[in-house]
């Protein structure tokens, strides 16, 4: 049965404020006592003994990052998480211009993701059901947004979720279809520093497992496209070598851009 939502009102009968340090710059936050051991079993556990109210009595979490605490914090007190991709930007990354070129615009959604995985890792940790859920949906409801993950967001969702999580399947399952795609409309996805060798023993072992048909097909769609470049290149040519359609050349030529240049770019 879900948790009825503790109004702030209530929260603040309690009176007992609980200071946190957050992150490597400890960004402090002032939190009330009853919203913490409400919505969360950790928490419950961990401020039900008696609480000193001192300087000293306080939660260090210097792994957390505070954009992750900020989204947590507002769900508490509003019972909302951000629904939009720029609310869920990183604070390192806001006010930089993403939609110049689509290589930019895949980066962004990519750290998007990587920041959602890192929250619902959070909710799973301090074991905020109700949160952990909220956010799982709206990773569900953005998953359309990416057509492919990156090596650095498989890499981010393997080491924050445990094991069992259901959203690394959900990762799998997009990252090898989605490869078959890319591969066929010859898109990049930025692989942001971490090479196909890095990527988890669990996340290879799962996608041979469960898409191994597929990975064949990874292997062989860059020698077929680039048989279809040149059979576009040679369709649009006329007999004298003349264009028959400039326009129709220039997208066969792009198209064997596309496969020659895979540098810094994903195999899958």
């Amino acid at each position: 049965m879900p948790l009825l939502p503790l109004r702030p009102s209530q929260a603040a009968q309690d009176g007992i404020i609980i200071t946190f340090e957050i992150g490597p710059d400890h960004v402090k936050y002032q939190v009330h006592r009853n919203l913490l051991t409400h919505y969360s079993e950790y928490f419950q556990k961990a401020l039900s003994r008696p609480w000193r109210e001192s300087e000293d009595s306080k939660v260090v979490l210097d792994d957390i990052d505070p954009s992750t605490f900020d989204v947590f914090i507002n769900w508490l007190y509003h019972q909302n998480v951000p629904s939009t991709l720029d609310d869920w930007l990183p604070y390192s990354e806001k006010g930089e211009d993403w939609h110049g070129t689509p290589q930019a615009w895949n980066l962004q959604l990519q750290l998007i993701a990587q920041a959602i995985i890192r929250t619902i890792a959070f909710g799973d940790r301090f074991m905020a059901h109700g949160f952990h859920s909220a956010v799982s949906n709206v990773f569900h409801d953005m998953s359309t947004t990416w057509y492919n993950f990156s090596n650095a967001t498989v890499l981010c969702a393997f080491d924050n979720l445990h094991s069992d999580h259901a959203l690394l399947d959900c990762i799998v399952a997009r990252r090898c279809k989605g490869g078959i795609v890319n591969r066929i409309l010859g898109r990049q996805v930025p692989n942001q520093g971490i090479t196909d060798d890095q990527l988890p023993y669990d996340f290879l072992l799962r996608a041979f497992e469960t898409y191994g048909d597929m990975v064949d097909v990874f292997h062989y769609m860059p020698h077929l496209r680039e048989q279809q470049a040149e059979t576009d290149l040679q369709t649009v040519s006329s007999p004298d070598g003349q264009n028959a359609d400039p326009d129709l050349q220039s997208h066969a030529s792009f198209s064997q851009e596309a496969y020659s240049d895979e540098t810094g770019s994903s195999g899958w």
